[in-house]
């Protein structure tokens, strides 16, 4: 802390010396500006183009040595510089980790949140996005390093310690080794987070503290004073969190190793994170002092506005300023360090040697492995010496610090050897100890081989008794062979009577299922015959209504036929052939009847009357289509009922139905006013007409 407020106030007192520059600084930048505009196009495009290609240039070689020198430099044969590069590269991978991060939560609550809100309310939210990411980096840290909260590693490294107390010496070793590893583990995680989170926070307090100095008016003073806002914001912070870390490793009233991790790294990140916001605000707030314009939170200059090499050469030069002053105040502190550390020098042994000789024994193996103050003295002494060999001019003064130092790496290894000779002493005790054991071990083992004579007698007694129980334990062994061979047979034979009786199943199974798919086939034939059966009949059903239909029609045809004839005959005098006259043939008798009766009265041969006749519109025939299966009788009936559509030519034989007509082939029963026509012809067949005349024929 120190430190960092010495570095500030160096800082701040370069800044009011270079103030008065700035003044002078802007004027030139102006004349600069105004002669760049008298630049031609083309040569600014020229000169772009030129740097472009520079910078692509310089990047590619310098990409490829930083390659080149990474492959050599984790390949060293030295194991310090192999270890310090991993270590920067760690650094440097979590760094970049941290800003992509970092970068992506940012946009997206710039997204979502801050866009088009006020500059204050920005400061609030940006504020508490920093306060958020200090609360993760608590909790992480604490649940890592043991502290809250138990993961494998920290029960792992637990439960070695804890059977390392009640376990034999060598086992002893080996867990305490086992907890070592587990330990390693738990500080790599530990450190690897706090890292990542470090510079996570990092970025949100110079993000938070950043909002903050755009806010402020845009004048020196205020730009500078932000630094200071942070520094003390975070110092509050720092305290509140260590007030809190403290109270809960009082909890359990101790603090143990997993704890202290805890405050350790905690504290080394809090650091890390206030030396980036602060360093931060503070470049931002000299690149005001020089340039006059004050970068955004990022960085970077307002749009347009070209730095001049001026102000790029001072800016170089209070960064180097930065790096000396670190240098030499690194060195000076080494050197006071080193001359207040070398009068102790020769009480270093001695003290160590006397602790190792007031320690007791039994607490020698604890102190084996909690040798830190010598440790920890002999690994700054190493770093001491290189420091201030690199930083003196005088190669004596060098040597006798090397030789100075190799006094007290001896001093060490002479109490390291004393300390051996105790843990030898010890292990000559334990061994002692172990002897006794051995003789107290071998005088019970006798004891035990005297009982052991008295189990063998009573071994001997339980033999025979033994034998007894196996003899009869044959026996029973060849009866139960026989009834399993019993029970064997018995089964093999309600075995084969199954299989018989299942054979016999299938058969008449078979037969069953033959009979009743023969029976369905017959269902079905009858079915089908059924079916014709009742189509048969609802046709002859049909066809007998016709019938009767039809003879319903015959007896009302034969009744109008049977009243018409009760009429008497009217004779008419024959002139020349003409329309409505009928002429008699030779040969055939007058007087008439109607067909049928006319061939049961009439005993001479009828007349062929021709007849040329008009009939009215009331009387015109109607054709009728008989049924097919009619009697001859009915068909008569019928065909005096029903008129042929045909006109009557002639009569020939129409008192003898049923004789064709040999000129036309053709059956014709011709009828007078009082006779009946029954006419079949082969054009029509099955239809009949029936014709009716006016008047009576000459008799």
């Amino acid at each position: 802390m120190l430190v960092f407020l010495r570095r500030s106030f160096f800082l701040i007192s370069l800044l009011v010396l270079l103030h008065p520059i700035a003044a002078s600084l802007t004027e030139h930048d102006d004349l600069q500006a105004a002669e760049f505009v008298e630049i031609s196009q083309v040569e600014v495009q020229e000169q772009v183009q030129r740097s472009e290609n520079m910078c692509i240039s310089m990047m590619l070689l310098g990409c490829m040595t930083f390659m080149m020198s990474n492959f050599y430099l984790v390949n060293h044969h030295d194991e310090d510089i192999r270890r310090i590069s991993w270590e920067v590269i760690s650094s440097t991978v979590s760094i970049f980790s941290a800003v992509l991060l970092f970068q992506a939560c940012n946009k997206v609550l710039e997204y979502y949140v801050l866009e088009g809100m006020w500059i204050w309310y920005q400061l609030l939210v940006d504020m508490a996005h920093m306060l958020l990411w200090f609360v993760a980096l608590q909790v992480v840290l604490a649940y890592l390093s043991g502290a809250m909260g138990e993961h494998i590693e920290v029960s792992s490294t637990r439960n070695s310690l804890n059977s390392a107390s009640a376990a034999t010496p060598i086992r002893r070793m080996a867990r305490v080794d086992s907890a070592n590893m587990h330990m390693e583990a738990v500080k790599i995680n530990t450190v690897c987070w706090a890292t990542l989170l470090g510079h996570v926070t990092g970025f949100a307090a110079i993000n938070a503290w950043g909002t903050l100095q755009q806010a402020a008016p845009r004048i020196l003073p205020c730009s500078f004073l932000v630094p200071a806002l942070a520094f003390a914001g975070i110092f509050c912070i720092y305290q509140a969190t260590e007030k809190l870390r403290k109270k809960w490793t009082d909890m359990d009233g101790e603090e143990d190793e997993f704890e202290k991790l805890w405050a350790e790294e905690v504290a080394e990140t809090e650091d890390d994170v206030m030396s980036l916001a602060v360093s931060f605000l503070l470049v931002q707030a000299l690149r005001f002092l020089i340039s006059g314009h004050l970068p955004d939170t990022e960085g970077n200059d307002p749009p347009g506005l070209k730095q001049s090499n001026l102000s790029c050469e001072l800016l170089f030069l209070a960064a180097l300023a930065f790096g000396c002053f670190d240098v030499v105040q690194i060195s000076v502190r080494k050197c006071f360090e080193s001359g207040s550390n070398g009068q102790e020098d020769g009480d270093v042994a001695d003290r160590v040697a006397g602790d190792v000789e007031a320690t007791p024994a039994s607490q020698t193996s604890r102190r084996s492995h909690s040798f830190n103050p010598l440790d920890k003295e002999h690994r700054w002494s190493t770093w001491g010496r290189d420091i201030f060999a690199m930083s003196t001019d005088s190669v004596k003064t060098a040597s006798d610090e090397l030789a100075r130092l190799r006094n007290l790496q001896g001093a060490a290894e002479s109490a390291l050897l004393h300390q051996a000779k105790v843990e030898n002493a010890d292990l000559g005790q334990k061994v002692s100890q172990l002897q006794e054991e051995l003789i107290k071990v071998r005088a019970a083992a006798e004891q035990s081989k005297a009982l052991g004579s008295l189990f063998e007698e009573k071994a001997k007694e339980e033999a025979g008794r033994s034998a007894k129980l196996e003899e009869q334990l044959r026996n029973c062994n060849s009866k139960l062979n026989e009834l399993q061979a019993e029970k064997n047979a018995e089964l093999d034979r309600m075995a084969a009577i199954a299989t018989d009786t299942e054979f016999r199943l299938r058969q008449v199974q078979a037969t069953a299922e033959e009979e009743q798919a023969s029976s369905k086939v017959t269902a079905s034939n009858l079915k089908v015959s059924l079916a014709k059966a009742n189509e048969k009949a609802d046709n002859t059903i049909s066809q007998l209504a016709a019938i009767e239909k039809e003879n319903q029609t015959l007896r009302e045809e034969v009744t109008r036929l049977r009243a018409s004839q009760s009429t008497p005959l009217m004779a008419t005098a024959p002139a020349a052939p003409c329309r409505g006259h009928l002429t008699p043939q030779p040969g055939y008798g007058a007087g008439q009847w109607s067909a049928p009766f006319a061939a049961q009265e009439m005993r001479s041969p009828p007349v062929t009357v021709q007849r040329q006749a008009s009939v009215p519109q009331s009387q015109q025939p109607q054709t009728f289509q008989p049924a097919a299966f009619a009697s001859p009788a009915l068909r008569l009936a019928q065909s005096a009922a029903t008129p042929s559509t045909r006109p009557v030519q002639s009569v020939q034989q129409g008192y003898f139905p049923g004789i064709p007509d040999r000129d036309q082939g053709r059956l014709f029963v011709a009828q007078e006013p009082t006779r009946v026509t029954l006419c079949r012809g082969a054009n029509s067949p099955g239809q009949f007409r029936h014709s009716a005349t006016q008047g009576r024929p000459n008799m």
